[in-house]
């Protein structure tokens, strides 16, 4: 997002990136772009088939990473999917920082995770800019705290996604909401370069909780918080 408060109010992260994938990028713009279009899926299609993605996409240099690319698509929920499958496969640690927390099975996967003896930690926002959400964060806080999990509350609006599963960053636009995970086009990065990831640990995790109020017992939800789970768990 480029606005004012992502850049000054809320506590926001942004990626510059360069080499071969800013031509895969520039692609898939040029082809959301078409699809939005007079033309809509038939544009989207000769673009597809028919552009090239850049005159560098092939052009590789040292010092370059691998980086992977995942979208949420109307027929994939990769990014979904791929971490679902780092929190099963982690061993060590799991770091989340997320605005908007509301799948119930990233929930249960982060719970039996930690109840392999994985370091669980997720950051959330202490102020949320959705009401509702904040509701939801609450609820959602509850049940990690309840199994073991180290919940923080920054000190104002987070809207950072990234997440740490052992030697696995993953950076993106992605919330844990179904609008996020199953609906909304998105695109997040997995990267695996032991820079990189270290980098992401020490910049904004290891920063992140050492600004953030740990939880240290359960919240007061109201009465209306399995309405607010119910509603939420949609969105």
């Amino acid at each position: 997002n480029v606005g004012e408060e992502y850049r000054y109010t809320w506590h926001d992260m942004m990626l510059a990136l360069q080499g071969p994938v800013v031509g895969k990028l520039v692609k898939n713009f040029y082809e959301t772009w078409s699809f939005t279009g007079w033309g809509g899926d038939y544009a989207a299609a000769y673009r597809k088939l028919f552009s090239k993605s850049s005159r560098d996409v092939n052009r590789e240099e040292p010092g370059m990473i691998n980086v992977r690319l995942m979208y949420t698509k109307p027929t994939d929920a990769e990014i979904f999917h791929a971490q679902l499958e780092a929190i099963r496969r982690a061993k060590k640690r799991i770091y989340i920082q997320n605005a908007y927390f509301s799948d119930d099975r990233i929930v249960r996967e982060l719970i039996q995770a930690r109840g392999r003896g994985v370091d669980v930690r997720v950051i959330l926002p202490g102020e949320n800019d959705i009401g509702i959400m904040d509701a939801n964060n609450r609820i959602k806080a509850n049940q990690l705290f309840r199994n073991g999990i180290d919940v923080y509350f920054y000190n104002g609006m987070s809207h950072v996604k990234a997440a740490l599963y052992d030697g696995w960053a993953v950076v993106g636009s992605a919330n844990f909401d179904k609008m996020s995970l199953f609906i909304n086009g998105e695109m997040s990065l997995g990267i695996d370069d032991p820079a990189f990831v270290a980098e992401l640990e020490s910049r904004l995790f290891e920063k992140d909780f050492a600004r953030s109020k740990r939880m240290t017992q359960e919240l007061d939800t109201g009465w209306a918080s399995f309405i607010v789970d119910a509603l939420t768990n949609q969105l």
